[in-house]
């Protein structure tokens, strides 16, 4: 947030025709919040919930963004506007998990952490060169919620007159395209896609009837 907020700041120093757009939490395959709630729905043996896990926050679909962003450079009407976008429903990590859960069919059960203790844990893992889920700067945005201030206008509707794609779709979308990461045999192991392929030679047999 503080980085955009400089971003926006610079841009608007500007001496040319400038627009800012602000979208909300972005989500799609690979993003490094909900995509990251579902591989630990899939994965995982337990969750941890972030505080009470009701912060509120207003996620858009990445292809809704896309297309907005397709929109927006070519109007010529938005010069020296501050556009905030989001999707259309409001939404939590205990509403996510519950619908993911719907999705995957994995009902996970679930261990409160006290924000406190999470950020703590966070850097003292960061320090000593521990992976994990959440960075700092991720779990501050987490906590702080991210949606469309009351008294502003989201501009997906206001100035374009977008349907934004349901959040269930989106989930059921993120689910199919997202490859499932499953249990190594030492455990849960990183998520990795692997390819194995072999040549053979002189073989009297065509490839056609190998695959049969």
């Amino acid at each position: 947030h503080q980085s955009r907020r400089k971003a926006d700041a610079i841009v608007r120093t500007s001496n040319g025709e400038w627009i800012v757009v602000r979208p909300g939490s972005v989500f799609g395959p690979g993003d490094e919040q909900i995509s990251l709630l579902l591989r630990m729905i899939r994965t995982l043996p337990t969750l941890p919930v972030i505080g009470d896990g009701n912060q509120q926050f207003q996620p858009i679909w990445h292809e809704d963004l896309a297309e907005l962003l397709s929109r927006v450079v070519e109007r010529d009407d938005l010069h020296g506007k501050e556009l905030d976008v989001a999707g259309g429903e409001l939404t939590s990590q205990n509403d996510l998990i519950d619908r993911l859960s719907r999705i995957t069919g994995r009902d996970v059960p679930r261990i409160p952490v006290p924000e406190m203790i999470a950020s703590v844990g966070i850097r003292l893992a960061s320090a000593v060169g521990i992976g994990v889920a959440f960075n700092d700067s991720q779990l501050r945005m987490l906590t702080e919620g991210n949606q469309i201030a009351a008294g502003r206008e989201n501009a997906l509707f206001t100035q374009f007159g977008m349907t934004p794609t349901p959040l269930d779709a989106a989930l059921g979308r993120l689910a199919n395209d997202q490859q499932e990461q499953l249990p190594d045999d030492d455990g849960v192991g990183p998520l990795r896609r692997k390819r194995f392929w072999v040549d053979i030679a002189g073989s009297p047999v065509t490839p056609e009837a190998l695959m049969v």
